[in-house]
């Protein structure tokens, strides 16, 4: 790592390292080519443009250019987050799939998953026992649920939860989870106390827990889906 930081990354021009990393890097295409370019022009105009932007004759000029200073640091900011998750998942991604790397570096896999936001979900579809279904959008939404249908004796009827999720998140299958149905999440899960009817077709849960946090939102949301071990 600090060889190739020393070959390919220090002394080089911000749009060069954007261009390397853009090579490097799958996903979603929208937050990399605008975001990035955004961020590009954004740096440049600060080193470039900042001195001759604001008159500093002016009464107003220095908290003008307060506001934007503290405008560019919030923006680099929410960069540094996202970068610093997704190099916890990368870290994640190696470890679950390097035996070399797990046997090393294993016991670290608990405190990298602390580290990741609420807004991760961890999802391993071949071992759903290993799954953080806390972390889920499929047991937020299922919880979500709960607060937003009618209940039965303090009970969510199964069937109303998933005409809420289809709502909701029309695209979303259980089978992403290594799982065939909203009631084997439920039970897997181990978030919810299930009931089945003596016919076995009528199914109420409740969750366990407390309610679900609110979901992410807007385009900037940094949410995002991680599946390991298959």
């Amino acid at each position: 790592m600090h060889k190739y930081r020393e070959q390919h990354v220090s002394a080089k021009p911000l749009g060069l390292l954007i261009g390397q990393f853009k090579a490097s890097i799958a996903g979603t295409p929208e937050l990399w080519q605008h975001g990035l370019a955004t961020l590009l022009a954004a740096r440049n105009e600060l080193v470039h443009q900042f001195y001759s932007r604001f008159d500093f004759l002016s009464p107003n000029s220095v908290p003008e250019a307060l506001e934007y200073l503290d405008r560019q640091y919030k923006e680099a900011e929410e960069w540094a987050e996202i970068l610093r998750v997704q190099s916890l998942v990368l870290l994640l991604i190696l470890i679950e799939t390097k035996p070399k790397l797990a046997a090393e570096h294993g016991s670290y896999r608990e405190r990298l998953l602390e580290q990741l936001p609420a807004s991760v979900e961890i999802v391993v579809p071949t071992a759903p026992n290993l799954t953080l279904w806390a972390t889920t959008l499929i047991v937020k939404l299922l919880k979500l649920a709960e607060q937003r249908t009618q209940t039965v004796d303090g009970m969510t009827p199964l069937p109303r939860a998933e005409q809420f999720i289809k709502g909701h998140a029309p695209d979303l299958s259980t089978k992403e989870y290594g799982l065939n149905t909203l009631k084997e999440i439920l039970i897997a899960s181990g978030l919810f106390q299930v009931t089945v009817a003596e016919d076995a077709t009528t199914v109420m849960y409740r969750s366990n827990g407390e309610a679900v946090a609110p979901l992410p939102e807007g385009t900037d949301a940094l949410s995002f889906s991680v599946f390991l071990g298959g």
